[in-house]
């Protein structure tokens, strides 16, 4: 499910949370996507926030404000695909990118007075939408399956788990990350220690050459 693994890491390209969300659990919010816009060198956002319809009413309005999100929508195909109808769930980045621009071309179609089909957001995290299902019905003796019937069911939207509300197993893993970057730290620090030590040693060493060279060529003498 969304949200369960993109907050382990040093980064994220899709958005985990809200911009103050994501600086509230102490995140890089120019590693770290957020629900916001792009800001060079300071926020990464998303990549898709100008395009993004989220802000409209109907659509929930949660762009910039309490996104991401999981949404449910309705498709309903055009005269060619049978008119076939379906409601099911994704994240709002899924919807921007697949189902949005075909929202669009069907609504276009439809106000030239042409067959488009119908794709809408119908509900909201917690909301319900109707899904169905083939599943098995019968078996042979063997425990083969010669039967299927469809299961139609209400499903409540999920909800898209915030960068403060990950699973233990999250935190544990996030937990060995940081210990991680800590230990390259440490080992970074260290190497900077021995450069520094070598660099001196080599610098006094020099100088003694120097002095030595002093002492061995009278000056004035080639």
């Amino acid at each position: 499910m969304p949200g369960d693994v993109v907050i382990v890491g040093q980064s994220s390209p899709l958005p985990i949370g809200t911009l103050q969300e994501i600086q509230a659990q102490g995140l890089d919010p120019r590693e770290w996507a957020s629900c916001a816009a792009h800001v060079p060198g300071s926020i990464r956002g998303c990549a898709l926030y100008e395009e993004c319809e989220f802000n409209l009413r109907k659509n929930g309005a949660f762009k910039g404000v309490s996104g991401p999100h999981i949404i449910g929508y309705r498709l309903v195909t055009d005269r060619v695909e049978g008119n076939n109808g379906k409601e099911d769930t994704c994240t709002f980045m899924t919807y921007v990118e697949a189902l949005q621009a075909r929202a669009r071309a069907g609504r276009f179609l439809r106000d030239q007075g042409q067959d488009g089909e119908r794709i809408h957001v119908v509900a909201q995290e917690g909301e319900e939408v109707l899904r169905h299902e083939w599943v098995q019905s019968k078996w042979d003796a063997r425990g083969e399956c010669i039967a299927w019937e469809q299961k139609r069911y209400k499903m409540k939207v999920p909800k898209f788990l915030r960068p403060g509300e990950m699973p233990p197993s999250m935190s544990y893993s996030r937990e060995i990350v940081e210990r991680e970057k800590a230990r390259i730290a440490r080992e970074d620090d260290i190497e900077a220690e021995v450069y520094a030590e070598q660099r001196k040693q080599a610098l006094a060493e020099a100088a003694t050459e120097t002095v030595d060279l002093d002492m061995t060529v009278p000056k004035g003498k080639k």
